[in-house]
C-alpha cells in the first residue's frame, strides 16, 4: 500500500470549493484521488467506499447547526464545560464511517481540544499549516486500521509508527498521533481485533443502527482508557531499538548458563538479557508440540525488546533483569519437571506412584503461556507496592478497586504487546481461552496478599496426590516459586537480590516521607536491617510455599535444601553484624541518609495524581486495616522480624503458626520488613 493507490475524501460544508482549501495541491500531489464532497449530502447517499479510503475534515470551516441536544461537552474551559458543535460533527462523522480513519486539522493549538477531538474519534489531529511530510503520513493510517497483512509484518509495523509519530511531531507537542497509532496496533490481530467484517456478526438483538454505533464507541473509548494506562505505566520509546544477532558459539555459552541453577542476570548487559529471553523462547517453540506456530525471529525479538522497554530499569529490584530471573527460574523448573525436553531431568525427588505427572497435566503450549507470564509478569512496575497505589489514592487503585493493582496492570500490559506483536494469532475458541487464562491468572498469583490461600490449595492437592491438580493450580504454584526463587539460589546471588530489594523499600520510604505519607518501618531506610527482613521472610513465608510446592511437585525440593543453607547463612551474618556492632560504637543513624530522593523516585511522584491530600500521618494503617491485613497487601516478598513484641509481629506470627519463636533479647531491631 501507498498514497497514490488511496483516496482521500473531504468531508466540507456546503458551497466550499477547492480554493477555500489552500493545501488542496498537496494532498493531490499525494493521494491517488482527492475529492470535495458536501457532508449531509454524502452520508444522506449512504455510499459505500473501497478499503483504501480516508477521509478529512477541516473543523474551522464546520457550520454551527444550533443543536444543542446533539452537541458534545467540550472539557476545553478550564471552568465549565462549553458545547462545542465542532466535536459534534467529528463523533458523527466517525461514527457514520466506522471502517476508515477520519483525519481532522486545525488552526486551533490548544492541546485540551486537540485531544477532545481524538476523543470524539478522530483518528489523527493536525495543526495548522499542514506540511508536506506530515501529509504524506496519513496514509499509515489506513495500514494501521486494516491491520498487519502478514505475520513477519509487524517490526514494519512498529517502524511505521515511529515515523508517524515523529512526523506529526512537528506540528504538535501533544504527539496525537502516537495516541491513535498504537491504539490501532493493539487491534490489528484477527484473534481479538474488532475487525470491519466482525461487526456483520453481531447479534440481531444489537442490530440497530443507534447500538451498533454505541457498542463500537464503547469499544473504542476501552482501547484509548487501556492506551493511556500505557502511555503512563509503560511509555513506548520513540524508535525501536535494533538486535545484532548472536553467533552460534556466543549462543551456545548462553544456552549452558541458561540451564544452571547458579545463573545470574547480573552477569549480563541489556543486550544480552534480550538475547536469554529469545533463546528461552526460540527452544521452547522448537518442540514437536508447537511446531505449527511460527514465529519470525523479527517478531520474537521486537516482542522482546518492547517488553523489556516497558520495564523501568531505574527500579533497583523491579526491572528487566527480575523478570529474566523468574523466566529462566520458570525455564529451568519446566526441564526439571520433564515438561520441556531440553534439559535432562535431574532425578532429585521422588514422586508417589499414585501421583499426577506434570507433563500428563501440563502441555507444552501451555509451558509457553507460562513463560510468556513469566517474562511479563511486572511489566510497567512503578517501583512502588500496592499499598502505596491504595494509600495514595491513584487512579490505578480506583479504577481496580484496589484489588491486585500492580498485578492487574502487569496483566493488561502484557497482553497489549502480545496482541501487538501478533503472539496471540495461532490460538483460537477454546485454546485462546486457555492460553489467556493461564496468563492472566499467573500473573494475578504473584499477589503476596493472596499467599495463604494459595499455599493452601497446593497442600491440599499434595495430599490428594495431585489427583486434582490442573494446570492452572501448576501455573500458578510454579510462578509464585519462581517470583521469589533469589531465596533459594546459591546464597551469593540471594543476597544480591535482598539488597536490591531492600533498596526499592527505602526509596518507596524516601517518597512516602516526601509526599507526607506515614512511612512504615520497612520503608524506613534508617531502620531496615538486610539479614532480620531475610531471615522472617524465610522463616515465615518461603519456607511454607516452597515446601507446599515440593510436596506436589518432588522435583523442586532441592529449592527447600539450598534454602535450608541459606537460612544458616543469614543467621551467621547476622550474629557476625550484631558482633561488629558491639565492638564498635553505636552507629549514629543522623550519619545515615533519611530522604533520597532519586530519578525513579521523582517520577513515582507523578503516579500520585490524586494524593493531593495525603492520610493523616497519625493514621497507622489504611482505613483502619489490622495489621495482618496490611502484611497481606503487598506485592512479592513479605520479610518479618520474628524477634519484636509488638502487637502487628503477633498478629503475623499468628497468622503463619512458627514452630518457635526466638527470644526478644536477640533482636537488634523492632522493625519487620514487608516486601513488595
Amino acid at each position: 500500500m501507498d498514497p497514490s493507490q488511496c483516496t482521500l475524501v473531504i468531508l466540507s460544508p456546503a458551497n466550499y470549493t477547492t480554493s477555500a482549501y489552500p493545501y488542496i495541491d498537496s494532498l493531490q500531489a499525494v493521494f491517488g484521488h482527492v475529492m470535495i464532497v458536501d457532508y449531509n449530502d454524502y452520508i444522506i447517499s449512504q455510499q459505500k467506499h473501497h478499503h483504501n479510503t480516508l477521509f478529512f475534515m477541516d473543523v474551522d470551516m464546520v457550520q454551527d447547526d444550533h443543536d444543542d441536544e446533539t452537541s458534545i461537552s467540550s472539557s476545553s474551559s478550564s471552568s465549565t464545560a462549553t458545547m462545542d458543535y465542532r466535536l459534534t460533527w467529528i463523533k458523527k462523522m466517525t461514527q457514520h464511517f466506522i471502517h476508515h480513519p477520519v483525519i481532522v486539522c486545525s488552526s486551533e493549538t490548544n492541546s485540551t481540544f486537540m485531544l477532545d477531538c481524538l476523543h470524539a474519534g478522530a483518528a489523527e489531529y493536525l495543526a495548522k499549516p499542514l506540511y508536506l511530510p506530515v501529509i504524506q503520513t496519513l496514509f499509515l493510517k489506513l495500514h494501521h486500521r486494516h491491520g498487519l497483512e502478514s505475520p513477519t509484518s509487524s517490526t514494519s509495523t512498529s517502524t511505521s509508527s515511529s515515523t508517524s509519530t515523529s512526523t506529526s511531531t512537528t506540528t504538535s507537542s501533544t504527539t496525537p498521533t502516537t495516541t491513535t497509532s498504537t491504539l490501532e496496533i493493539a487491534t490489528a490481530t484477527n484473534t481479538n481485533g474488532l475487525q470491519e467484517d466482525d461487526y456483520y456478526f453481531l447479534p440481531t438483538t444489537i442490530q440497530s443502527e443507534d447500538m451498533n454505533h454505541r457498542f463500537k464507541e464503547i469499544v473504542t473509548k476501552d482501547i484509548q482508557l487501556t492506551k493511556a494506562m500505557m502511555d503512563i505505566y509503560a511509555p513506548p520509546l520513540p524508535f525501536p531499538t535494533k538486535y545484532i544477532p548472536l553467533s552460534s558459539r556466543q549462543a551456545d555459552e548462553l544456552k549452558l548458563k541458561l540451564t544452571q541453577w547458579d545463573f545470574s542476570p547480573f552477569e549480563f548487559n541489556r543486550d544480552e538479557l534480550v538475547h536469554c529471553v529469545y533463546l528461552i523462547f526460540e527452544m521452547t517453540l522448537s518442540e514437536p508440540d508447537l511446531s505449527h506456530l511460527t514465529v519470525t525471529q523479527d517478531q520474537l525479538y521486537d516482542f522482546i525488546i518492547d517488553l523489556a522497554n516497558a520495564y523501568h530499569d531505574d527500579n533497583p529490584y523491579h526491572n528487566f533483569a527480575h523478570a529474566v530471573d523468574v523466566l529462566q527460574c520458570i525455564y529451568y523448573f519446566l526441564c526439571q519437571l520433564g515438561v520441556l525436553s531440553h534439559q535432562h531431568h535431574s532425578g532429585v525427588g521422588r514422586r508417589s506412584s499414585t501421583q499426577q505427572l506434570p507433563q500428563h497435566v501440563l502441555q507444552v503450549k501451555h509451558a509457553f503461556a507460562l513463560l510468556l507470564s513469566a517474562i511479563g509478569h511486572d511489566a510497567g512496575h512503578p517501583g512502588v507496592n500496592n499499598m502505596f497505589l491504595i494509600n495514595s489514592r491513584t487512579p490505578l487503585a480506583v479504577m481496580y478497586n484496589d484489588r491486585s493493582v500492580l498485578e492487574s496492570l502487569h496483566s493488561m500490559t502484557l497482553f497489549q504487546l502480545i496482541k501487538k506483536h501478533g503472539l496471540d494469532q495461532w490460538w483460537t475458541g477454546d485454546d485462546y481461552q486457555c492460553f489467556r487464562h493461564i496468563i492472566i491468572s499467573s500473573i494475578l498469583a504473584t499477589d503476596m496478599a493472596l499467599n495463604n490461600d494459595y499455599v493452601k490449595k497446593f497442600k491440599q492437592s499434595a495430599q490428594d496426590d495431585n489427583k486434582h491438580m490442573d494446570q492452572l493450580l501448576l501455573c500458578t504454584a510454579l510462578i509464585k516459586c519462581a517470583d521469589v526463587s533469589n531465596v533459594t539460589r546459591p546464597f551469593r546471588r540471594g543476597k544480591e537480590w535482598a539488597e536490591l530489594l531492600v533498596e526499592e523499600f527505602a526509596s518507596q520510604g524516601d517518597l512516602e516521607r516526601e509526599l507526607g505519607m506515614p512511612v512504615l518501618a520497612s520503608n524506613d531506610r534508617a531502620k531496615i536491617i538486610l539479614e532480620e527482613c531475610q531471615i522472617g521472610f524465610i522463616r515465615f513465608v518461603a519456607l511454607d510455599l516452597f515446601t507446599s510446592v515440593a510436596d506436589m511437585l518432588p522435583e523442586l525440593k532441592f529449592t527447600v535444601k539450598q534454602m535450608q543453607q541459606n537460612l544458616q547463612q543469614w543467621e551467621l551474618e547476622k550474629v557476625d553484624q550484631m558482633e561488629k556492632k558491639q565492638r564498635q560504637q553505636p552507629l549514629a543513624f543522623d550519619n545515615l541518609p533519611t530522604s533520597i530522593t532519586t530519578a525513579g523516585t521523582k517520577r513515582r511522584l507523578s503516579y500520585c495524581l490524586e494524593a493531593s491530600t495525603p492520610p493523616s500521618l497519625n493514621t497507622a494503617s489504611r482505613r483502619g486495616e489490622n495489621p495482618t491485613t496490611a502484611f497481606g497487601s503487598h506485592h512479592h516478598h513479605h520479610y518479618l522480624n520474628p524477634s519484636s513484641p509488638s502487637t502487628k509481629q503477633k498478629s503475623v506470627m499468628n497468622q503463619h503458626q512458627p514452630q518457635q519463636q526466638r527470644p526478644s533479647t536477640t533482636s537488634i531491631s523492632s522493625s519487620s520488613c514487608i516486601l513488595q
